[in-house]
This record gives structure tokens, C-alpha cells and sequence, in this order.
């Protein structure tokens, strides 16, 4: 009996030896050092990502207040055209002005053909701010703007409508 119990205790140990090996091949889960690289990739990444986002809230704030600043410049007054007009067709005008001054006088959009000038909208300038928004069937010609009063700042935009 003492035999059968010495093979039979053997037979154990290496049914143990060979469970805990394979124990050992299942986990195995890299190193201390895997996750150090891990951790300073990832402190890497927010610290760039951080960086970004403060760089575009500073640029977005010296954009605002560089912007805002008062534009001492002015522009002479006068007939300006802004668009030629190739095709008749719907268009949708947008003009903005920005004026130093607030003055009465009148500043007019006009659509031009040969020598035939028609007056799309008049505005006085009770504002330093004036705005044009017209939707409008134009041939071809051009489209320009009379203002009689200086200004220091504007922007002109014309889309062609679908149909």
C-alpha cells in the first residue's frame, strides 16, 4: 500500500505541475512596465489635446477683442460695384455696412443694365450699422452700391437660387 500511495502522490504532483503551468500561460498579463508606456502615452496625448483647446480659446478671445476694436479708417463715399451679373436668374443679395458716424444720408443698392439703373432698396443710415437683404430676379448687368456717407467697414454677398 505504501507503494501505491508514493505513485499515486506522484501522479498528483505533476497533474499539479502541469495545471499550474498552464495557469501560468493564461495569465500573463504584461508587464509593470507596459502599463507605465500606457499611462505616458496617454498623459502625452491630454497634455497636447490641452495645449490645443487653450490655443484656440486664446486665439478666439484675441480675435474678438482685436476685432472689436475701433477701426479709425474710413472709406470715401461713391458708387461701388461689387458683382456682375452674367445670367438672369433669382439672386439673393446681402449687403452689411459699418458706418463711423450716424448721419441721414442714404445709402442705395442698385442693379445696373447698360445705362438703365434700378433702385433695389434705399436705406438711411439712422444706425452705424446697415444691412440689405433682397431677393431679387436680375439680368445680366451689375450690381452696385451708392454711399454717401463714409464708411469704415463692409461685406457683400450674392448667391444664385436654385430653381
Amino acid at each position: 500500500m505504501g507503494r501505491d500511495q508514493t505513485g499515486q502522490e506522484g501522479a498528483l504532483v505533476e497533474v499539479r505541475m502541469k495545471i499550474e503551468h498552464l495557469e501560468a500561460e493564461h495569465q500573463t498579463r504584461g508587464s509593470p512596465a507596459d502599463h507605465r508606456s500606457c499611462f505616458k502615452c496617454a498623459f502625452f496625448l491630454a497634455s497636447v489635446m490641452g495645449l490645443v483647446n487653450l490655443v484656440l480659446v486664446g486665439g478666439f478671445f484675441l480675435h474678438f477683442f482685436l476685432s472689436h476694436s475701433q477701426d479709425t479708417q474710413t472709406y470715401g463715399q461713391g458708387r461701388y460695384d461689387f458683382f456682375e451679373v452674367e445670367k438672369p436668374a433669382t439672386y439673393l443679395i446681402y449687403v452689411w455696412l459699418r458706418f463711423s458716424d450716424v448721419t441721414e444720408d442714404e445709402v442705395t443698392l442698385i442693379h445696373k443694365l447698360d445705362n438703365d439703373d434700378r433702385t433695389l432698396q434705399k436705406k438711411k443710415i439712422s444706425e452705424r450699422e446697415v444691412f440689405f437683404l433682397e431677393k431679387a430676379i436680375l439680368t445680366a448687368g451689375s450690381l452696385s452700391i451708392n454711399i454717401r456717407s463714409n464708411y469704415t467697414n463692409c461685406s457683400f454677398l450674392v448667391c444664385k437660387l436654385l430653381t
